[in-house]
C-alpha cells in the first residue's frame, strides 16, 4: 500500500500474504484507515480479508465472498451480509432481496415481489418493486412501493 500524502509504502507480510502473491487481488477499498482486500482461499473460495491500514496486521478472519463495498464504517459483501470495520456481522438480508449501503449508513433493499389485486370484482397480479431501509442493526426504518412498471391499469373512480 502506498501513503499518497507521504510516499511511504507499506508491503503486507501477515498469514495470507500468499492468497494475495499467487492470485491477483482484482477488488479493494478503504474506509476509516482499514483495508479490505479481495482474496482467494486453498477451498478455491473467494474472501474479503480486513487489514489495519497503519500496522498491515489482519483485524479478523477473512469473510467468505467475492463482492464488497465499504461505507459509513461498514462492509457490505455479496449484497447479503453486513459487517462493522471489526469483522462482526451487524445484519443479513432476507433469502431473495440484495442489499446496497447508501448515505447516512442506511442499507436499501430492493426486491420485486407480486401482489394480488382486485379490479371490478376481477383479480388480477401485478408486479410491485418494494424498496425497504433499515440501519446498520437491522432495524427497518421505512418502505417504498414503486408501481410505475405495473401491469394492472387502474381507471378513475366515477363521481357521482
Amino acid at each position: 500500500m502506498c501513503d499518497l500524502e507521504t510516499g511511504d509504502i507499506k508491503k503486507y507480510t501477515g498469514k495470507y500474504a500468499p492468497y494475495f502473491k499467487y492470485y491477483s487481488t482484482t477488488t479493494s477499498c478503504i474506509e476509516d484507515n482499514v483495508l479490505a482486500l479481495s482474496m482467494y482461499g486453498e477451498d478455491n473460495q473467494f474472501y474479503v480479508c480486513l487489514i489495519n491500514a497503519d500496522t498491515m496486521k489482519e483485524i479478523a478472519d477473512p469473510i467468505a465472498g467475492e463482492s464488497f463495498s465499504m461505507e459509513d464504517k461498514t462492509l457490505l459483501i455479496d449484497q447479503k451480509e453486513l459487517y462493522d470495520l471489526s469483522g462482526n456481522l451487524l445484519y443479513t438480508v432476507e433469502d431473495g432481496k440484495k442489499g446496497e449501503l447508501v448515505s447516512d449508513g442506511i442499507l436499501q433493499v430492493t426486491y420485486s415481489e407480486e401482489e394480488k389485486e382486485t379490479v371490478d370484482g376481477e383479480s388480477e397480479y401485478v408486479e410491485v418493486d418494494k424498496t425497504d431501509y433499515y440501519d446498520l442493526k437491522g432495524k427497518k426504518l421505512f418502505s417504498e412501493m414503486d408501481t410505475a412498471d405495473s401491469k394492472m391499469v387502474l381507471e378513475p373512480s366515477e363521481e357521482v
